[in-house]
């Protein structure tokens, strides 16, 4: 959003993405705003579940957003990526030296 440096959100039904930013406490957080699954219900219903929810970004901010197959993928093993998993792996980006312009 212009020269303030906002980004405004909703979500329907896909995990909350993640802000990271070393300068931060804590240095990840949640983006959380409730939205209820596309296709699970039409018109007001859908409507009313819906929340935007509004971010002030810094410099350094990335923003991490994921679906439910990265967490949910499995290793050889039959063990779960997981959430911690992927935000510990979207905190520590190739790109994340460099600031957007």
């Amino acid at each position: 959003d212009g020269p303030g440096n906002r980004m405004v959100l909703a979500r329907a039904g896909h995990p909350m993405p993640v802000l990271f930013n070393r300068k931060r406490k804590p240095r990840h957080q949640e983006i959380r705003s409730r939205g209820m699954m596309i296709g699970m219900s039409k018109g007001a219903v859908f409507l009313n579940s819906m929340e935007e929810a509004t971010v002030e970004l810094l410099p350094g901010d990335l923003i991490f957003f994921y679906t439910d197959g990265l967490t949910e993928a499995r290793s050889p093993s039959g063990a779960q990526f997981g959430i911690d998993r992927a935000r510990d792996t979207g905190g520590e980006s190739p790109g994340r030296g460099r600031d957007a312009p």
